[in-house]
């Protein structure tokens, strides 16, 4: 693994374990400790976090979807991804 696979392997990571300590932040004073936050903003934080993770759901159900696709022979995927993605994250914020 090359160098920058290993510092983005650490900062997904460590986003990572932001996310479980916001998410166990809310249900207790035993992870209450580690964000140092008043109600409201650890409010606006699960938020942010809900949204996230949301995204990140959507950002992996559109890449294994196209994994199982055939590629195709004239181009790239990479630009295709991230229209696929975009058109399904947009749809978020509709139930």
């Amino acid at each position: 693994m090359d160098k920058k696979m290993q510092r983005d392997l650490k900062k997904v990571r460590k986003n990572m374990n932001e996310l479980i300590f916001v998410i166990r932040a809310s249900g207790g004073y035993k992870y209450r400790q580690y964000i140092r936050l008043s109600d409201h903003e650890l409010a606006r934080l699960q938020d942010d976090v809900d949204r996230r993770l949301h995204t990140m759901a959507v950002h992996l159900l559109v890449a294994e979807t196209m994994l199982r696709e055939p590629p195709p022979s004239i181009h790239g995927r990479w630009e295709e991804y991230h229209q696929r993605r975009t058109e399904a994250a947009a749809g978020l914020g509709k139930k």
